[in-house]
């Protein structure tokens, strides 16, 4: 009896640590390795850069929300201000659910809704690079909502 026991707990113990283990590294490929829970209809790269905005706007970090930031009409990398880091707080209440929605009139959009831990709804999108003619990179447009 004793020896089933140890049988189970290691192979819980192992379940656990593949689990940990794969959700470390899925969660890593998403972009910055921020934990959050995606649902909905999306590529890899949108999904990428909602996962690094939700780090950078956790962190307060104005440099890599500048890297992540829309930038109509294919500009040089816009000014992050406080405004931008409105949901900094809600960002670090806990894991955040993510949701994905394919646009109906363009293929370089994509709809996201964040529900923050705390229940906070932001409504913004992601879109492509692609449209401006710049690469594929995809980035997050802060001035929805």
């Amino acid at each position: 009896m004793r020896k089933i026991r140890w049988a189970l707990a290691g192979a819980l113990v192992l379940v656990l640590a593949l689990g940990f283990g794969g959700w470390w590294v899925w969660g890593r490929s998403l972009g910055c390795g921020w934990p959050m829970r995606v649902s909905g209809d999306a590529s890899r790269g949108p999904v990428g850069a909602v996962n690094c905005y939700l780090r950078y706007e956790a962190e307060d970090d104005r440099a890599g929300l500048a890297t992540v930031m829309v930038q109509n009409g294919g500009g040089p990398p816009g000014h992050v201000t406080d405004t931008d880091l409105r949901y900094s707080a809600d960002a670090r209440k806990g894991v955040a659910r993510v949701s994905f929605k394919d646009s109906e009139i363009s293929t370089s959009v994509v709809y996201v809704k964040i529900t923050y831990a705390d229940g906070v709804v932001q409504n913004t999108a992601a879109e492509s690079e692609a449209a401006f003619g710049m690469g594929t990179a995809w980035k997050v447009d802060f001035g929805s909502n």
